[in-house]
């Protein structure tokens, strides 16, 4: 699957299900336009394991022909950004019940601290952040940034 979506062939989505009271997270493998065009099938269902901090080119909806984000983080990471948002995060996640890792992973706050986006606008050009995530943490994180 890897070789097919380093070529274009293929994306990944994150997604998930219930199952005896436990959610199960897998990504979902679809074509592309440039898949379809090979001819290339997508019978059946194979799950893959969801690894913590495995890489995938598109995370959240079908977004085929939509290029990636530009890395942002050109310059190191303040270590007392990352602190700051670290403990945002640890806040944020004991508040919804989840690990703090479902709200943003490390290399998402680094980027963050990297970049120190003073805007919505400027926070959704960071690596590992969508609409989806800036509306439910946009405004906490650039508080967290203000300080």
């Amino acid at each position: 699957i890897g070789a097919l979506e380093k070529n274009g062939l293929v994306y990944t989505i994150q997604d998930e299900f219930e199952k005896d009271g436990r959610t199960i997270q897998f990504k979902r493998a679809c074509l592309t336009d440039a898949g379809r065009e090979t001819g290339l099938e997508l019978d059946g269902a194979v799950m893959l394991p969801d690894v913590v901090g495995a890489k995938s080119a598109n995370k959240s909806t079908k977004r085929s022909g939509k290029a990636k984000k530009p890395s942002a983080t050109t310059s190191p990471a303040d270590p007392e950004a990352v602190e700051t948002l670290k403990a945002w995060r640890l806040q944020q996640a004991k508040s919804e019940g989840v690990k703090a890792f479902r709200v943003f992973g490390n290399k998402t706050l680094e980027a963050i601290a990297a970049t120190k986006p003073a805007t919505k606008d400027e926070l959704l050009n960071v690596p590992g952040i969508g609409p989806a995530k800036l509306e439910a943490y946009g405004d906490g994180i650039l508080e967290a940034l203000r300080g």
